[in-house]
């Protein structure tokens, strides 16, 4: 059996929902700089884990730059249109930026 046979024998699941619809993940997104900068990505915790991440970029050049901030869901609330962060820790750190 052929690999492309063997696939298409296969129960089909629920279709795979597309990330970032309905709000359901565990951070709010703060865009620095536009996705299409940088050709490659890297994640990593500022501080306690899973409260304040940067989403490091690569450029074609080589250079990294922050792409996105990612705040966690228990340390920030949304008020209106205005992301309000809740957590002394995560405001001190984002101020240092």
């Amino acid at each position: 059996m052929s690999s492309r046979q063997h696939a298409s024998a296969q129960p089909q699941g629920p279709p795979r929902k597309r990330p970032g619809t309905g709000g359901a993940g565990k951070f709010y997104r703060i865009e620095v700089r536009p996705e299409s900068e940088f050709v490659t990505f890297r994640t990593q915790d500022v501080g306690e884990e899973g409260h304040l991440e940067r989403v490091a970029g690569k450029r074609s050049s080589g250079s990294w730059d922050t792409a996105t901030w990612l705040i966690s869901k228990d340390d920030a609330h949304r008020s209106g249109n205005t992301l309000v962060i809740d957590t002394r820790r995560v405001k001190t750190a984002l101020k240092q930026i």
